[in-house]
């Protein structure tokens, strides 16, 4: 959703390896410091993201389950149902602001 907000806005994504000239997505982490994305979504809900999802010191869940470290423990925390709610919010915002632009 972050890369697909940055591409709509003309954002570049990816970047070229000077080695050997492959062209490589930027990982959510890189995407998160991207100042254009701050301008797009607030500093808030970008803080939000990291927090919930690419910091190390905040809850880390995008780590956690892409290298299967979530437990069932870890899975209910506030952390897990925060992230949970804020991906819902961000989606029904989405889909408000489709309905608002075919109007």
């Amino acid at each position: 959703m972050i890369r697909m907000i940055l591409k709509n806005s003309g954002v570049k994504t990816t970047y070229i390896d000077p080695a050997n000239g492959i062209e490589t997505e930027n990982g959510l982490s890189t995407l998160m410091n991207s100042l254009e994305l701050i301008s797009l979504l607030g500093e808030n809900l970008c803080f939000e993201i990291k927090t919930l999802f690419t910091d190390s010191k905040g809850f880390n869940l995008r780590n956690n389950i892409a290298h299967g470290l979530l437990d069932d423990a870890h899975a209910v925390t506030s952390g897990s149902v925060y992230a949970w709610f804020l991906i819902l919010r961000m989606i029904i915002k989405s889909i408000e602001n489709n309905v608002a632009h075919q109007i």
